[in-house]
This record gives C-alpha cells, sequence and structure tokens, in this order.
C-alpha cells in the first residue's frame, strides 16, 4: 500500500511539473534607442510576470508586471512585451524576471541602450526567407539546416533586419486566428532560432508567407488577424498610422534611416495601374523620404525593385506607382537611398544606372534556411543588372557595416554562407548616392 501511495505521490508530483510556469522564450530585444529598451518574450502556464529592470552601479530598479489575461493565449502559451523609458544612452542594464510571482533565478540577462544620435559606425544584419519544416518532415529536408543561426549568433551587429518569409503559415494555419497563433508558438519553440533572437535587438517587416497563402494580396480575408498576430509577437516602432493600418514603419540608428515598408496589406494585383504599397502607404514614405537628413536612407520591401526581367513578384510590375515614387525621389533630390529585398532564396547586388541622378543599388538578401533556389535554367542567370560576382544560391545572411568619417561615409556589404564564412563584399560610397 505503501508504495502504490509513492506511486501516485510521485504521478502527481510530475503531472505538476508538467504544468509549471515557464519561458519558452526571451528575452527577445526589440526596437531600441539612447533612452528606451523593448523586449518580449513567450510564456507558457503563466498568469502574471514581473520584470525588474536594474542599474547595476546605482543599484536601482524599475519594475513592470503584466498579467497575462490580456493578452491571447493559445494552449496555454502566451506572449508578452515589456517597455522602459528613461534609460542611460549606451548603457547595459540588467533584467530580474519572477513566473506567478516566483523568482526565476537561471535567467541571467542584459540588454543595452543604443548611444547617443551621431555618425559613429555601426552594423546591422539581414536576410530573410527562414522556414522551419514540421519535426515529422525535416528527413524530407536534408538542405534546410539550422546550424546557421549559432555562426549568425558569432557575428557582432547592433540589430537585426528581418525582410520577411520569417514564418511559413501552412494551409491550416492562415484560416483562423488559433492557427496563426499555433504556427507563432511552433516558430517561438525552436531552440536555435530563439538563442539567435536573444542576441540582439530584431525589427521585423512580413512577406506574404507571414501574411497569409503564397502571393496573397489585399484580398486575404484574415488580413486584420495576420497583423493582429504581428503585433503580438514583433514590437516594432509603428505599425502603419491610425487611418492607414499596416506593419510598415520606421527608425533611426546614428545617422542612417530605415523604411520598412507592407508589401500586402493594400497590394493588388499586378498591372501597370496597380498597387503594391497603397495611396496612404506611399504619401506617407514620400513625407519620410522629404523630411529624412540621413546620409543612407534604407528602403526595405519584401518583393524586388529593380529585377526587370523576373517572372516572380516585383515592385517593376506595378508602373505607375514605382514610377511615382522614383520621379518624387528625383524630383526632391533625395540623395544616399540604398534599396533592401529578400523572397527570392538567393541573393544578389543589383546596380541600376540611367533611371535616377545617381546608380540605385538594391540588394535581395535570402534565404537563411529556405529551399536554395538555382537559376542556371531561368532567364534570370544572367542579369544584366546584377553586380558581377553577388549571385549566392545557396543559404546565406547579410551584414551591412557603416563606417568613416561624417563627409566620407561607406556602405560595405557582406554575404555570408551558413557556416559563417564570407561569400563576397561590395563597399558604396555615400558620396557616390547624390
Amino acid at each position: 500500500m505503501k508504495t502504490f501511495y509513492l506511486l501516485c505521490f510521485c504521478l502527481l508530483a510530475n503531472i505538476s511539473l508538467l504544468h509549471s510556469a515557464r519561458i519558452v522564450s526571451g528575452p527577445i530585444p526589440y526596437h531600441f534607442t539612447h533612452q528606451m529598451l523593448s523586449f518580449g518574450f513567450l510564456l507558457e502556464h503563466t498568469d502574471s510576470l514581473r520584470v525588474d529592470l536594474i542599474d547595476p552601479l546605482e543599484n536601482t530598479r524599475q519594475s513592470k508586471i503584466i498579467k497575462t489575461a490580456d493578452f491571447p493565449t493559445y494552449k496555454n502559451h502566451t506572449p508578452v512585451k515589456f517597455i522602459f523609458e528613461g534609460l542611460k544612452a549606451n548603457y547595459t542594464y540588467k533584467i530580474e524576471v519572477r513566473l506567478n510571482a516566483k523568482k526565476v533565478r537561471q535567467l541571467k540577462s542584459e540588454l543595452k541602450t543604443a548611444p547617443l544620435p551621431g555618425n559613429k559606425d555601426f552594423s546591422f544584419m539581414l536576410g530573410s526567407c527562414a522556414y522551419t519544416p514540421p519535426k515529422t518532415l525535416k528527413w524530407m529536408h536534408p538542405g534546410i539546416e539550422e546550424r546557421i543561426y549559432p555562426n549568425m549568433i558569432e557575428k557582432e551587429t547592433d540589430f537585426m533586419l528581418w525582410m520577411g518569409d520569417y514564418l511559413y503559415y501552412f494551409k491550416k494555419h492562415f484560416k483562423s486566428f488559433d492557427g496563426m497563433m499555433r504556427r507563432h508558438v511552433f516558430k517561438r519553440k525552436n531552440e536555435k532560432l530563439n538563442k539567435f533572437l536573444m542576441s540582439r535587438p530584431q525589427y521585423a517587416a512580413w512577406d506574404d508567407h507571414d501574411y497569409g497563402p503564397n502571393n496573397s494580396d489585399m484580398h486575404f480575408p484574415q488580413k486584420d488577424a495576420a497583423l493582429e498576430m504581428w503585433k503580438f509577437y514583433w514590437n516594432n516602432p509603428a505599425y502603419g498610422l491610425d487611418s492607414v493600418p499596416g506593419c510598415f514603419f520606421d527608425f533611426s540608428y546614428q545617422d542612417c534611416d530605415f523604411f520598412m515598408l507592407d508589401n500586402r496589406f493594400y497590394r493588388t494585383e499586378e498591372s501597370d495601374t496597380g498597387a503594391m504599397l497603397g495611396e496612404g502607404q506611399m504619401n506617407w514614405l514620400m513625407q519620410k523620404l522629404k523630411n529624412s537628413q540621413a546620409t543612407f536612407k534604407f528602403i526595405m520591401a519584401g518583393s524586388q525593385v529593380f529585377n526587370e526581367i523576373t517572372k516572380e513578384e516585383c515592385f517593376c510590375k506595378y508602373t505607375q506607382e514605382r514610377e511615382q515614387l522614383l520621379d518624387f525621389i528625383n524630383k526632391e533630390k533625395i540623395s544616399g537611398i540604398i534599396w533592401l529585398s529578400g523572397d527570392r532564396h538567393h541573393s544578389s547586388l543589383f546596380k541600376v544606372e540611367d533611371i535616377a541622378a545617381y546608380s540605385y543599388y538594391e540588394y535581395t538578401c535570402s534565404a537563411i534556411t529556405t529551399f536554395r533556389s538555382k537559376l542556371k535554367r531561368s532567364n534570370e542567370y544572367i542579369n544584366p543588372v546584377r553586380v558581377e560576382g553577388t549571385l549566392v544560391q545557396q543559404q546565406n545572411f547579410g551584414i551591412i557595416n557603416i563606417s568613416g568619417p561624417a563627409d566620407d561615409r561607406k556602405c560595405l556589404i557582406e554575404t555570408f554562407d551558413n557556416r559563417g564564412k564570407l561569400i563576397w563584399d561590395y563597399s558604396i560610397s555615400a558620396n557616390e548616392l547624390k
């Protein structure tokens, strides 16, 4: 009889452990400035989370408590976010966490604010297309290896730009809010990816596979649910405008401005008179560019912009809307623009001349883990605007380094393979882009 009671006690203890509160992922740092830090967690079986942001030198702290009942939950998994303001510039803070009022002792985490605005040297990482197959199907895809994430962690950069196709909904996911949540939870449970997300601040814009079906546009019926889900899992500095919802936003770092576009929420069918950005977002972008005094202005769209010969999605197929933007840039004499894109499962650097006062560069960076795209049998294999030697048809990621004195800033673009080995680099002077 004693043995029976002992077995029952052990069983109950194990069940209790299975349902104990825990952190599934995080803290993941998001948008940050010289005075503010934001970060998030994915929690399991948690009613409340308290975070203390500690100044290690002055031994002072700010505390915030969040109730998970205020956030969406899927099978006891809840994404939560924190923002702390009024902080010191270029300063490292420690984080102390309590789940359901119980201190998490194994969590040792530090977050650092940005330096004061200026023209200091800095770097950022970028990439797109990070498909994670179900565990039962991994044997079918030997080329999709996640060894790339530890090698990305080893490269020190100030932040990371996700340029679309981070998530990859399946049909069973994008039909409902719960289905979307299920996919996000699955993604954040990926241990190697989660370690990378925790390694530096993350900014994310979406493409079709983060939004809905392949090549989806404004007619996707679950578009509002997809946007709400994106807000729960990323803490970007903004999500469109009050009158123009979407996942587009902008931010600044040192002497550079970043414009992350939404190429899905307002996208129509491809045509000369159609739209990829829509009138509201286009007006926002043009006004932001006109007001920008940045040395380099990075414009990111999930779809390519200048690949005229592709049969795939491209901004160039929305002739009037793209010409409206390019004409505005020429008329207003906006300097320093570099275009960024993802989507294509290969990387290239394009240099486009004769359509502006200076050459336009577009860096397509893809894919991090997704299927490799081979172009040898494609009309794109020989592309007149591709910079020679920059086609990469294997898993890869990019790093952009900004350096030099104020009157001679340089943008060095580097592309690395999934082992972290440099494949090619290319330098662009800000003085070229005037």
